[in-house]
């Protein structure tokens, strides 16, 4: 299966599953989701606006990380439930 190139500063992760004991109790009725998972694929890192230097992804393919789930949308490819976002709205690396 050849997955999407992200590019720039992109990320796509397989979020990990969510555990009924992890959830908590949303006031809007939302399902809670996933806010850890494995990266599958990153872009080349982005452009600085004041140099134009190009500056590398600090996370890479495999990483086991957190991010805000709510800054990542979801994404379905060949069946597969993905989320993705960029990297400055990961918050660490496992």
């Amino acid at each position: 299966m050849a997955l999407p190139k992200m590019i720039d500063d992109g990320v796509l992760i397989l979020p990990d599953e969510v555990k009924e004991d992890e959830t908590f109790v949303n006031p809007s009725g939302e399902k809670p989701k996933a806010c850890t998972g494995k990266v599958i694929a990153v872009g080349n890192g982005f452009h600085a606006e004041d140099t134009g230097l190009l500056i590398p992804m600090e996370v890479k393919v495999g990483d086991h990380v957190k991010y805000k789930w709510r800054l990542f949308d979801d994404f379905e490819f060949e069946g597969v439930s993905y989320v993705n976002g960029i990297e400055k709205n990961i918050i660490c690396i496992f």
